[in-house]
């Protein structure tokens, strides 16, 4: 909202109100029906946590999902713990986070026994952590001949939509893209609407794009789209394009999961008249994407292609029906500033690879760029706010995980089963008495 004040400060009273205010409605649901559903402190150590990865659930779904800054990612520093996530996903990691930390809660029952559930939870921390640290240990990464380039050019976002700017914004990717060793490189990947051009015949620079991509490679790009359907309706997509060097479209994939606010207006015949407008490019609503899809092209393995923060939803980055061989995420965290959201991006981004089994690329703007492996591994980065390439060849992919074959019904399933025994424990001594 401070990239353009003139237009969007009036916004941020409601950002820093309302918006955590609607979030701390499902914090306020957490802790009311933990405390209807037991009846000791023993109970509540049982039920909250599920209560709580519940109500996270809901919040990473409900009017489109906000899945942002779960508590499991706190284990993202902690890529030995963050392994779990193969099996039961993150939000089987908030489970683990927030069972371990309110265990402790009963150092101060006055009944000796109940010190044994820290202790146990302590202990479940720990043959967590060696497990995942053998796994770690015990794996070797293995490369597919397929070098790729990731392109960083720290573009400004008050400079990135204006005219003046295009071809000087333009001219930072091909220069970093033509850097040293082009020939060996197969692939080359430009962050999110890093061409502002609406259609690729408006492209004012088809001879430098020829150019990079003469000895062979393909350039993957974000660009925004303007299609015109049958009916003659003009749709405006968020789209990733992959050209070869004759600079034909060889495959696209658009926006699925759009920004509220950001790439649409919800409720627009309401809010308009109250002012609200998008805080993106564009006069126009963005149109919403098929979902994820899988792309396979001759000289590439299959990969699912995200835009920004598609990446941080599990279980839906990529085509079930076709399971991809990597990741790409494409992104634009130049909004953020210098501040929490960049890494925290990144960080969920981790996640899913070991979620999937998956290699991931990210490509953004500003950063955090960088190559991941299918454990959640940073094997190579480009640090934000800098300008640079980055140079590695594609990670192999693991066999599908337990997490992605069947997703958050494992956790569900776990949740269930940790209630019901709570329930049954209670009837049986309710009975014994």
């Amino acid at each position: 909202m401070l990239v353009d004040p003139a237009k969007n400060a009036w916004l941020i009273p409601f950002s820093i109100i309302l918006l955590p205010a609607f979030l701390a409605i499902f914090i306020g649901m957490t802790t009311y029906i933990s405390m209807l559903l037991s009846r000791s402190e023993v109970q509540l150590v049982f039920i909250f946590p599920v209560i709580w990865v519940f109500i996270e659930w809901v919040r990473g779904n409900i009017l489109t999902g906000f899945p942002w800054n779960l508590i499991g990612y706190s284990f993202t520093n902690l890529i030995t713990i963050s392994q779990t996530a193969s099996l039961v996903g993150i939000y089987g990691l908030s489970l683990l986070a927030v069972s371990l930390c309110v265990s402790f809660s009963l150092l101060g029952s006055t009944k000796k026994i109940n010190l044994l559930l820290p202790v146990m939870f302590t202990i479940l921390f720990g043959v967590i952590h060696l497990l995942g640290s053998d796994k770690l240990n015990n794996s070797i990464n293995e490369y597919k001949n397929i070098k790729i380039r990731l392109v960083q050019a720290n573009i400004l976002q008050n400079e990135k939509w204006l005219d003046e700017f295009r071809n000087n914004n333009f001219m930072k990717h091909y220069n970093l893209s033509k850097s040293d060793n082009i020939e060996n490189v197969d692939l080359i990947i430009w962050p999110e609407t890093a061409l502002t051009f609406t259609s690729p015949e408006k492209i004012s620079n088809k001879k430098e794009i020829q150019d990079i991509l003469d000895n062979g490679a393909l350039l993957l790009s974000g660009m925004p789209r303007v299609i015109i359907d049958e009916e003659q309706n003009i749709n405006l997509y968020n789209s990733i394009v992959v050209f070869d060097k004759t600079l034909d479209i060889l495959d696209s994939y658009n926006k699925f999961h759009l920004v509220p606010f950001g790439e649409y207006l919800p409720f627009r015949s309401i809010l308009d008249y109250f002012g609200f407008g998008k805080l993106v490019f564009g006069d126009i609503d963005y149109s919403k994407g098929n979902g994820p899809k899988t792309i396979r092209l001759e000289k590439l393995p299959g990969f699912s292609p995200l835009i920004c923060f598609e990446i941080i939803f599990p279980g839906k980055v990529i085509d079930p029906n076709d399971r991809p061989e990597w990741l790409i995420s494409i992104s634009n965290d130049a909004w953020f500033g210098n501040y929490a959201g960049p890494w925290q991006h990144f960080e969920m981004a981790r996640v899913r690879s070991i979620e999937e089994g998956l290699p991931l690329v990210r490509v953004s703007n500003t950063g955090i760029s960088g190559v991941i492996d299918s454990y959640g591994r940073i094997l190579k980065l480009i640090p934000y706010g800098e300008s640079g390439v980055l140079d590695h060849y594609l990670p192999a992919s693991l066999p599908s995980t337990l997490y992605s074959r069947f997703g958050d019904i494992i956790v569900f399933t776990i949740g269930i089963f940790i209630i019901s025994i709570v329930f049954l424990w209670q009837l049986i001594r309710k009975i014994s008495n």
